[in-house]
């Protein structure tokens, strides 16, 4: 009798997974804005990726539950509450629907372990609310995650395995622009943010002023005032005494400069001055050309004095 009932059993094992063609599959990881702001400026985005099933219906087989595991990048889950509280989903399925989910701290990901039959055709999307804990440069891009599915074994000969992983990243970068009529030029400059991982420091920076803020898109204005609203107001890099036509004068120059790892060299300062007045800088009116400003260790603070001729015919005004 026992073995008359295990052939059958065995028969039947043949019937449930002949013919069946099973293809779960995570694609399209994104990361969004890409580059993301760097920590310092409370960098943020959102996570996020397909995952779906062109294949037969995955049954719900207890320890054979598919599951999908997030590891996190250079960030961390960007909720207020618990890490769980910072994933959503569009269309089929929304995030709990076909999973359970989990987050482990220590390995920094999410677990979503497959809590029902998964149909046949189904696909949606799956959102991370992400927030920068790290920063990395373009040069070797690391925010962000990977995706990894591991499919149920009762699929394994008929399922292809070349979709079961996808991935995103992008690195950190914050710009200081210009806030000058655009007759002048729309000009931003890199603030640079990259930290030695080994004693921490920046690495390498130089600003005018005593602080720099980062903006998202150029701001011009008549009186070249426009971002002193936006962030701090760190337009205090240069400083004008009264000005008269033939007569010398000497701007004070405010600047920081970092060169922890000794890349940078010694900074170099540029001036122009519209002197008459027709909304842009000619070549004649550069006052000072690739001044040599030396740095000490790992820099320096400081004001560097410009002296100028104020030419007769320069014009009266702002």
């Amino acid at each position: 009798m026992k073995k008359i009932l295990l052939l059958i059993f065995m028969f039947a094992s043949v019937i449930v997974t002949y013919g069946q063609s099973y293809d779960p599959y995570v694609s399209g990881a994104t990361v969004t804005p890409a580059p993301l702001l760097p920590v310092e400026f409370n960098g943020t985005g959102t996570l996020e990726f397909t995952v779906g099933n062109s294949g037969d219906q995955l049954d719900l087989v207890t320890n054979q539950e598919m599951t999908l595991v997030i590891t996190l990048s250079y960030g961390a889950p960007d909720s207020t509450s618990t890490a769980l509280d910072a994933i959503s989903g569009t269309g089929l399925p929304t995030a709990d629907t076909y999973f359970t989910w989990t987050w482990d701290a220590v390995s920094n990901s999410y677990t979503a372990k497959q809590n029902t039959a998964i149909p046949a055709g189904y696909t949606g999307k799956i959102i991370i609310d992400y927030k920068v804990t790290r920063n990395s440069p373009q040069v070797d891009p690391k925010n962000g995650y990977n995706v990894n599915l591991q499919p149920p074994d009762y699929t394994n000969g008929t399922n292809s395995t070349a979709n079961d992983a996808t991935s995103a990243y992008t690195y950190v970068q914050a710009r200081d622009f210009g806030d000058a009529p655009l007759s002048y030029g729309a000009v931003s400059h890199e603030i640079n943010l990259q930290r030695d991982p080994l004693d921490t420091y920046y690495l390498n920076y130089v600003f005018l002023g005593d602080t720099v803020d980062q903006e998202a898109a150029y701001a011009e204005s008549t009186d070249a005032d426009a971002d002193d609203t936006a962030g701090s107001d760190d337009e205090d890099g240069v400083t004008f005494p009264n000005l008269y036509h033939g007569q010398p004068a000497t701007i004070a120059v405010d600047y920081t400069m970092v060169d922890a790892d000794k890349t940078l060299g010694s900074a170099r300062l540029n001036v122009w001055i519209d002197w008459n007045g027709d909304g842009t800088f000619s070549s004649g009116e550069r006052v000072a050309s690739n001044v040599l400003i030396d740095y000490i260790n790992y820099g320096t603070s400081g004001t560097y004095n410009l002296n100028v001729n104020v030419p007769a015919n320069a014009i009266t005004g702002t």
